[in-house]
């Protein structure tokens, strides 16, 4: 079971996109970090003369400085850090739900197998058993045939029930294979199994 929840968990388009969003606010918070330093620019120029006139050098700094940083850029930083929680809430919510639904699909189709086990190996035996008694004492005249009918009805009853275990455990299976990317691609490929 834990081994179907990691690999639901490593395939899961959701759960890489919730990563690649968290991925995106974390450097959201890095550059917000980075907007409490100022920013140094050095430009240099050169400008050609002609005739007799020497070509002239510029050299040219600019400091931004974050005068304003406690308010802008803390609320930057606050608003990146909240955003970043926001994507690790959101990526471990997804992991949880992939991990329920994995959970939940896989105890499905163990439950469905158990019954379907106690139908084929107990119930309908023993109500195939019990028709096929109450047919031979109808036909001795010792059974009333009421009897044989509702013999009859427990054993269809009983091979309808495990038919309808056995499409439950079909669709939990398949349920697990869509959420771990897992099984055949081709339509009708479980059946031939």
């Amino acid at each position: 079971e834990e081994e179907l929840v990691r690999t639901a968990v490593e395939r899961s388009p959701e759960v890489a996109s919730r990563e690649k969003m968290l991925k995106a606010s974390r450097s959201g918070v890095q550059m917000a970090e980075k907007e409490y330093y100022p920013d140094v620019t050095l430009t240099g120029t050169v400008a050609k003369r002609s005739g007799e006139f020497q070509d002239m050098w510029s050299i040219t700094a600019t400091f931004n400085i974050p005068l304003y940083y406690r308010s802008r850029q803390g609320s930057a930083l606050a608003s990146a850090r909240a955003m970043e929680n926001a994507a690790v809430h959101d990526l471990e919510g997804a992991k949880a739900m992939l991990a329920s639904g994995v959970r939940d699909a896989y105890s499905m189709a163990r439950s469905a197998e158990q019954l379907m086990e106690l139908y084929r190996t107990g119930l309908i035996p023993k109500t195939k058993q019990d028709f096929e008694l109450a047919l031979a004492g109808y036909r001795t005249g010792k059974v009333e045939g009421i009897t044989v009918v509702s013999r009859l009805k427990a054993l269809l009853d009983y091979e309808t029930a495990y038919w309808a275990q056995f499409t439950a455990r079909e669709k939990a299976i398949a349920r697990l294979e869509a959420l771990t990317g897992t099984g055949s691609q081709e339509p009708g490929a479980r059946s031939q199994q």
